[in-house]
């Protein structure tokens, strides 16, 4: 970290207007970038169909597993393991394009959540948990990488908002 430098940034532009104003020209301008309308429509796709699953973990370990809480621990481990592997596997994969990075990661979780569904064997599920954290952060990593990589540094805040919004949005649903 003592070696990173902030870049000089003109933020005149962005500050300008109020804040309604912003968020109207933020959504203008996603809205006109398909690969940004994309991005942000996947996530939130992705977070309104899969994301429940962490935060059902819980009842899936008691109901369909029978197990109790060191079972549940196992099943969210194997969650991070599956998640720290795509991390790792990404920085030797640096030349995948991202967006097939992002189809890739959404396939993988999808899977995960096929194999979820399809059994009550307990270790079938930590395979499920580990597919899953395997497939959310290839997907997630390569949307997001791929967003800041397309939007301009005046409209980064406001996109990454979008982007926030949609995937908290979606969570819950």
């Amino acid at each position: 970290l003592a070696l990173v430098r902030e870049r000089a940034v003109d933020r005149s532009a962005a500050a300008a207007g109020r804040w309604r104003e912003q968020f109207v020209a933020g959504a203008r301008y996603l809205l006109e970038r398909r690969g940004l309308r994309r991005a942000v429509f996947t996530m939130f796709v992705t977070a309104f169909c899969g994301s429940g699953t962490a935060q059902l973990a819980a009842g899936i370990a008691k109901e369909v597993y029978g197990v109790d809480s060191d079972g549940l621990g196992w099943l969210v481990a194997a969650t991070g393991l599956g998640a720290m592997t795509a991390a790792i596997l990404l920085v030797f994969l640096k030349r995948l394009p991202r967006s097939t990075g992002a189809q890739l990661g959404i396939a993988v979780y999808a899977l995960g959540i096929a194999i979820l569904a399809s059994s009550s064997v307990f270790a079938v599920g930590l395979v499920a948990f580990f597919v899953l954290g395997l497939g959310h952060v290839t997907g997630g990593t390569s949307v997001s990488t791929s967003l800041h990589a397309q939007v301009q540094e005046t409209y980064r805040g406001r996109i990454i908002g979008f982007y926030l919004m949609a995937v908290l949005a979606g969570t819950p649903l």
